[in-house]
């Protein structure tokens, strides 16, 4: 889900929990700046916000419209979970392992 030729960032909630509510959510963010399409993924279950409907995809600024919603409220987001960390807690261990050239969108090189 990206813009072709487009720099972003993008945001991610997972709360590891059996069955989402307004109490444990996941969302994911694509956010291509002001001037450019965000995709706002949420699940936060069927009754989110309290027996409205909030989970869904949200569009803002994209293909000629300011906004809209995505879905009729009984079809949620699949939102995977991106860790990064490979074990739990706080202090997980990492070292430097200097600067390294990698491949960015369209096989550019960045240079580390």
């Amino acid at each position: 889900d990206g813009m072709a030729g487009a720099v972003g960032k993008e945001s991610y909630l997972y709360e590891d929990c059996k069955k989402t509510s307004e109490t444990c959510m996941q969302a994911h963010i694509f956010d291509y700046g002001a001037d450019n399409c965000i995709k706002i993924e949420v699940d936060g279950g069927f009754k989110y916000p309290y027996g409205a409907v909030g989970s869904g995809t949200y569009y803002i600024n994209c293909d000629s419209v300011d906004c809209c919603y995505s879905g009729d409220g009984t079809d949620v987001p699949d939102l995977k979970q991106w860790d990064i960390a490979q074990k739990s807690g706080l202090f997980t261990k990492v070292k430097y392992l200097g600067k390294k050239d990698t491949t960015e969108l369209f096989n550019n090189t960045v240079k580390g």
